[in-house]
């Protein structure tokens, strides 16, 4: 079908999942600057257990209301299948028969979308295929390296069945007719095929039965499957993140045709040739032997805000090594949905996809949904569009004074609060439109409040500001307890969502929690537990110094018996962590850091590699972990290779119920924005060594003691995983604050 251009006032659209509004002058605002991408499309799950067939219909209103010309349907995740292949040949729907989705496919088209689905090719087969393998042994990878609990996940190209027709004739190819022939006569346009993340070395021990290499065995997969999808009169798009590597940031890298990127050594691209690797396994050379590449789109997705300059270099290179088209694909992070929109656009790609994966399906996530809908859009149709700021200041008041009045702060008021006036200063030059407030408990963890309270806001234009008044529930929580607040509206002039997020705003309780310590003026964090009485560990809430202090929350403690005096008892406490402002990750990332943790292990580690203290996660940040012979890890996530951690241990066993130091250090970036970075453990000499690829920013991850969270921001991991003894003290300062030069 031809894609539909068409200018389309918007209308308010119940989803059935969020409610989004737009007035219909922005929207026709948003569509006066030249469009630069062809095809704009919005990339969802589909699960019909899930979601409502009435409510995909209307999203799909929504999405042609805003400018979307095409809708993504994946029918596939990992671990999620809405199907499965019980028998070769045979496709079984899951939750929805194939009438239902005929009809939204007639639905999208009727409202001028082009409806692709997508179905996850070589990788993520289990779902898919699990049945029929326990079957037919082999028909998924396996190799003798996997751990245990390594679910069999990619098919066996090599596979022949008992009657002798190969895996590509008896279930590939009749599955991708199966999907094709939904759409009657009408072939659909494009077919996405997901060949994303999946384990390289399993694919490796196919490719060794056959005397191949794991690249040549996916380049010929690849090539039957585009090839058989060409055929059918419908163009393949693939993931690309499979077919790139951060090797390509050097020359050697065997890629024939390309020299070589330096701005592809960046930590943050999804570049995943190695995926999964513990071989040093690569796909990356399947790149020689891709045939058609001239038919073939490449949907390459980038969550991230790009490399320091905001660029994307994989489109160049995808460019360069001549495929038909190169379309971005984006997630939820604003910075990165307006960097690659804009570097796209500079490219001449045609097409952009804005995706949403769980949090179109998961209840937390749903607040991040209008957002990547809204603004996604207003960048695809204007990738140089300016938005306006996002951290509104707010002032929160009530009729009871504030426990406090300290600027470093949230405010803090008395338990007989129940009506607080909230007020947010307005951007100049913005209109907003259906302004509203949200105040949740913190994380859900401190309150029983676990849904929002949301309150419409007033725009009050003579004082650029917007005003509401919140009530709260009597009793939602034991003292203390901490809420986040969300000022929400639309910009009438461009639709774009303002959400404006503060963690920790405001408090409730009876007295202002204790200090642990005071800081040294040039400390960006410090926490100093040796003056702490047994009552103040049972107060729930600690001041922290530093310029990026704040509160300390202890939640939810194991048992009745009060704490332990002059320390932070990780093994009484469930969790301690504390939201620093995400302003310390830009502070790090040019000044450098000096960490130093005062730590006593009471006994043995029950679980493997416990956190002393996580400063993010396997994806991000860094974390110092316990070790099973009681020696200290050093994490850096991604630092080896843009993939995997660098780690650097400690060899010697800490003591147990001895107090001891251990010391970090990150150098700032030099000429060749190289670091250094440092480990030392008591008296032991430290242990240095260059960082090969910079530190991710965690931003949105907590600081925690004795636990560590996921990127989602809950606890990781099982009880076994805490830390088995008390801290004492904890200090960031700025690399500038130590004893001498690394």
């Amino acid at each position: 079908m031809k894609f539909n251009t068409r200018k389309t006032a918007a209308r308010r659209v119940l989803t059935g999942i969020v409610v989004f509004w737009i007035a219909a002058s922005g929207l026709e605002s948003a569509t006066t600057a030249a469009e630069p991408f062809r095809v704009r499309g919005f990339h969802v799950p589909f699960r019909p257990s899930n979601v409502s067939l009435s409510q995909y219909q209307k999203l799909m209103e929504e999405l042609a209301g805003r400018g979307y010309n095409a809708v993504f349907l994946s029918l596939g995740a990992t671990g999620v299948s809405t199907f499965t292949i019980p028998e070769p040949g045979l496709v079984t729907t899951k939750g929805f028969t194939v009438a239902d989705l005929q009809m939204l496919i007639r639905h999208a088209r009727s409202r001028g979308l082009e409806p692709v689905l997508e179905i996850k090719m070589i990788g993520k087969q289990r779902p898919v295929l699990g049945e029929l393998a326990k079957n037919l042994p082999g028909l998924l990878c396996q190799h003798h390296g996997r751990s245990p609990t390594h679910e069999l996940q990619v098919i066996n190209p090599n596979y022949r069945l008992p009657d002798g027709r190969n895996v590509f004739e008896a279930i590939v190819f009749p599955e991708i007719d199966y999907f094709l022939n939904l759409y009657g006569a009408d072939k659909p346009e494009y077919l996405l095929l997901g060949i994303d993340e999946f384990s390289v070395d399993d694919l490796d021990a196919c490719a060794k039965q056959s005397n191949m290499t794991a690249a040549e065995l996916f380049a010929d997969a690849l090539n039957r499957i585009t090839a058989h999808v060409l055929e059918k009169g419908s163009t393949p798009i693939i993931w690309g993140d499979m077919l790139l590597s951060h090797r390509l940031a050097q020359p050697g890298h065997g890629v024939k045709g390309f020299d070589h990127d330096p701005r592809m050594s960046h930590p943050q691209f999804a570049y995943h040739a190695e995926f999964q690797s513990k071989n040093g396994v690569s796909v990356l050379t399947a790149m020689n032997s891709l045939r058609r590449r001239g038919e073939i789109i490449v949907a390459d997705w980038q969550y991230g805000p790009g490399d320091p300059n905001g660029e994307f270099p994989s489109v160049d290179y995808f460019q360069k090594m001549g495929f038909k088209d190169v379309w971005g694909t984006t997630w939820h992070n604003l910075t990165g949905i307006r960097n690659f929109s804009r570097y796209t656009a500079r490219r001449g790609c045609g097409g952009m996809i804005a995706s949403t994966w769980h949090m179109f399906l998961a209840r937390d996530m749903k607040p991040l949904l209008p957002v990547i809908l809204q603004n996604s859009i207003v960048y695809f149709k204007n990738p140089n569009f300016n938005p306006p700021p996002e951290n509104l200041p707010i002032t929160i008041t009530s009729e009871r004074a504030s426990l406090w009045t300290a600027a470093t702060l949230p405010a803090f008021f008395p338990p007989s609060t129940r009506s607080l006036l909230v007020q947010a200063r307005v951007p100049a030059g913005v209109l907003p439109t259906a302004a509203v407030l949200r105040v949740q408990g913190a994380f859900g963890r401190l309150t029983s409040l676990t849904a929002p309270i949301e309150t419409p806001l007033t725009h009050l234009p003579q004082d650029s500001r917007l005003e509401g008044r919140v009530t709260l529930p009597a009793a939602v929580a034991p003292l203390p307890m901490m809420f986040d607040t969300c000022v929400e509206f639309t910009c009438a002039d461009s639709g774009y969502l303002v959400q404006s997020r503060q963690r920790n705003s405001f408090g409730i309780g009876a007295q202002p929690p204790p200090l642990a310590g005071v800081a040294p003026p040039d400390a960006l964090f410090y926490a100093d537990f040796s003056g702490l009485t047994a009552r103040d560990g049972q107060s729930r809430l600690l001041q922290v110094g530093g310029r990026f202090g704040g509160l300390l929350f202890i939640e939810s403690p194991q048992n009745s018996k009060p704490p332990p005096s002059g320390a932070l008892d990780c093994r009484w406490a469930s969790a301690a962590y504390a939201y620093p402002p995400a302003a310390i990750w830009d502070t790090i990332y040019t000044d450098g850091l000096r960490l130093r943790v005062e730590f006593r292990i009471s006994g043995a580690p029950s679980g493997q590699f416990p956190a002393i203290l996580g400063c993010g996660t396997f994806h991000s940040g860094f974390r110092i972990l316990l070790g099973p012979n009681r020696q200290i890890i050093l994490n850096i996530a991604r630092g080896k290779d843009g993939f995997s951690p660098l780690q650097i241990a400690c060899p010697h066993k800490v003591p147990v119920g001895q107090w001891t130091t251990l010391e970090m250090i990150l150098s700032p970036p030099d000429a060749q924005r190289q670091r250094i970075v440092s480990l030392q453990v008591g008296d032991a000499e430290p242990i240095l060594t260059r960082l090969p690829i910079d530190i991710v920013k965690a931003p949105q991850c907590p600081l925690s003691l004795g636990v560590e969270f996921d990127s989602a921001g809950r606890l990781a991991g099982s009880k076994s995983k805490k830390f088995p003894g008390l801290i004492r003290k904890v200090e960031l300062f700025p690399y500038a604050n130590r004893s001498k030069p690394l």
